[in-house]
C-alpha cells in the first residue's frame, strides 16, 4: 500500500465510518448528533498525517488554513450562492422583489448561522476539498475530481436522509446536482486561493443558509419563489455548467493542485 492509499483509507474511514454510525444509532435529539460531522474535517488531518507524519501535517495545515491570499476568494465564494438565490427569484417573481425587501434578522437567525457555519461546512471542508479533492486533482481532470467527489459527497449523506432526501427520485437527483453544482464550483476556487479551505467552507456555508436568509430578507416573496430544494437545483446546475463550459480548458485539462505533488496511486 502506498502512502497515498494510506492516506485515502485513512480518510474514508474517518469521514464515513464514526458519521454513519451516529445517523443510524443516535438521535437528532442528542446534541452530540449535529457535530459528528467534524470527523469528515478530522480524517482530512489524520489522512495526511498518515500518509507524511508530523511533516505532512504541518504541511496541510499551512495550506488548508492559510487565510493570505485567499480573502477575496472567501468573499467570492461566499456571494456565490446568494447570487444564484436572487437569479432564481428574479426568474420566478423579478416584480415583486422590490416590495417583498423588508430585511427582518432576529438573534435566533445569527444563533443558526452560527450553528450551520460549524455543523456543515467547517465540519467537513477541510476532508472534502482540502484533502480529497487535492488528492483526485493530481490524477484527474478538474471536471471528473468535481465529479467523482460529488459521488462520495452524496453517499455520505444517505444514511442521515435516506426518509427525507433519498426517499424519492427527484429528490435524490435534486440533491445530487446540488453536491455537484457545489463540487464544480470548489474545484475551481479553492486551487486559486492556494489550497486554502476558508473559500470552500464560505460558499459551503452560503449555500446551506442562503434561501433562510433570501426568506427573511423577503418575507413576502412566498415559499414558492424562494430557492432551495430540487425544484430551483437544475436552475444552479445549469448556470454552474455555462460556468465549467466558458472555463473548459481547465476543467477537462489535467492540472495539479497548490500542495507538492503526490507519489502514484500505484507502486
Amino acid at each position: 500500500m502506498t502512502k497515498t492509499q494510506r492516506g485515502l483509507a485513512v480518510f474514508l474511514f474517518m469521514a464515513f465510518v464514526p458519521v454513519w454510525a451516529c445517523d443510524i444509532f443516535m438521535s437528532e435529539d442528542n446534541p452530540l448528533y449535529w457535530y459528528t460531522a467534524l470527523f469528515c474535517s478530522l480524517g482530512g488531518f489524520a489522512a495526511s498525517y498518515a500518509e507524511g507524519g508530523l511533516d505532512g501535517l504541518r504541511a496541510f495545515g499551512r495550506r488548508t488554513l492559510r487565510v493570505a491570499g485567499s480573502l477575496r476568494f472567501i468573499v467570492i465564494g461566499y456571494l456565490i450562492p446568494l447570487g444564484l438565490g436572487l437569479g432564481w427569484m428574479a426568474l420566478r417573481a423579478a416584480g415583486k422583489l422590490p416590495s417583498a425587501f423588508h430585511p427582518a434578522f432576529d438573534a435566533g437567525f445569527l444563533t443558526m448561522l452560527a450553528t450551520a457555519w460549524i455543523t456543515g461546512p467547517f465540519a467537513e471542508e477541510f476532508g472534502w476539498r482540502g484533502y480529497l479533492q487535492n488528492t483526485l486533482l493530481t490524477r484527474m481532470s478538474p471536471f471528473l475530481t468535481a465529479l467523482v467527489v460529488a459521488l462520495v459527497w452524496t453517499a455520505w449523506h444517505l444514511p442521515a436522509f435516506y426518509d427525507s432526501v433519498f426517499s424519492s427520485l427527484r429528490s435524490t437527483l435534486g440533491f445530487a446536482s446540488h453536491c455537484l453544482t457545489l463540487s464544480l464550483l470548489l474545484v475551481w476556487l479553492v486551487p486559486r486561493a492556494g489550497g486554502s479551505v476558508w473559500p470552500a467552507v464560505f460558499l459551503h456555508w452560503s449555500a446551506n443558509t442562503h434561501g433562510r436568509l433570501l426568506e427573511a430578507a423577503f418575507p413576502t416573496i412566498g415559499g414558492a419563489n424562494l430557492p432551495g430544494g430540487a425544484s430551483s437545483a437544475p436552475f444552479y446546475l445549469g448556470a454552474v455548467l455555462l460556468f465549467v463550459a466558458w472555463q473548459r480548458r481547465y476543467y477537462f485539462r489535467r492540472t495539479a493542485p497548490a500542495s507538492a505533488p503526490r507519489e502514484p496511486l500505484s507502486a
